[in-house]
């Protein structure tokens, strides 16, 4: 007999790769954001700030947190969300 787990969902490792890599990205635009505006001080030696570098060369922009569209290595595209006030 197996158990129920509410609220959860069974997948396979491989399956959430790319939810993982995304989520990696979108912490390091995140991390990138807060460090130009004030927020956080960078930490030359975080991790995420050696990856935010790292991928900052690759696609050869000197801030991932603006409004851009590079093509090249692959696509990434980065808007700056402008919702309405409630």
């Amino acid at each position: 007999m197996v158990s129920g787990v509410y609220n959860s969902c069974r997948v396979e490792s491989g399956a959430s790769l790319y939810i993982q890599m995304v989520d990696v990205l979108l912490g390091c635009i995140v991390y990138d954001f807060k460090i130009k505006n004030g927020m956080m001080v960078e930490d030359k030696e975080y991790a995420k700030t050696k990856l935010l570098n790292y991928l900052k060369e690759r696609y050869n922009t000197d801030n991932l947190a603006k409004n851009q569209t590079i093509h090249k290595p692959n696509y990434l595209s980065v808007w700056s969300f402008k919702g309405q006030p409630k």
